[in-house]
């Protein structure tokens, strides 16, 4: 931190020790305070798992990964949450409907 931080801060902190509705948490409610933040950042933490890809495979993911400008771990993360949502289609199916959707148009 710089100088000018350090003297807003302190600054701060003397008005607020000045101020009879600032008064200290204790050190107990501050200990189950930082353990509860802790838990909360803990929960949102996302979780590893571990996925056999054959070498060809996985390297086509990387060439697409770079060609999207992205690590190849978030385009994996990416496709499967579309997967997971039924945002991620077929093709070929996407080509039938989109036909067959042209064909009753006219």
């Amino acid at each position: 931190m710089n100088k000018k931080k350090d003297s807003d801060l302190s600054a701060m902190e003397k008005k607020m020790s000045q101020d009879p509705s600032w008064k200290s948490a204790g050190k107990e409610r501050l200990h189950r305070a930082k353990n509860k933040i802790e838990e909360a950042v803990q929960q949102l933490k996302d979780e590893r798992v571990n996925i056999r890809f054959s070498k060809d495979d996985l390297s086509a993911l990387k060439q697409r990964a770079i060609a999207e400008g992205i690590p190849y771990q978030t385009l994996l993360g990416s496709i499967v949450h579309r997967y997971v949502t039924g945002r991620l289609v077929d093709v070929e199916d996407a080509r039938m409907a989109l036909e067959a959707l042209l064909k009753k148009r006219g």
